[in-house]
Parts: C-alpha cells; structure tokens; sequence
C-alpha cells in the first residue's frame, strides 16, 4: 500500500503472507455469517 497525499508519498507499506490450510474453512463460515471476503495480490 502506498499512502499519498497532496499528490506526494508520505509512506509505503509491505505485507507478506502465505494461505493457510484452515483458511478454506474459514471463509466458508464467514460466508454462511453473511460476511463478503475477497483476496487481494499484486505483483
């Protein structure tokens, strides 16, 4: 992430994780909890 203000840098941040094996079942009950998940890369 890249926070930007007045069209200048102030900061950057890195994160760096790899899935889980729980994480299907995870989603899974936080879907039937009415949560919306997404999964977000970059490259």
């Amino acid at each position: 992430m890249i926070l930007v203000h007045d069209s200048e840098v102030k900061g950057l941040l890195a994160v760096a994780d790899t899935i889980k094996p729980s994480a299907k079942k995870t989603i899974s009950i936080l879907h039937r909890a009415g949560i919306e998940t997404a999964m977000m890369t970059g490259g």
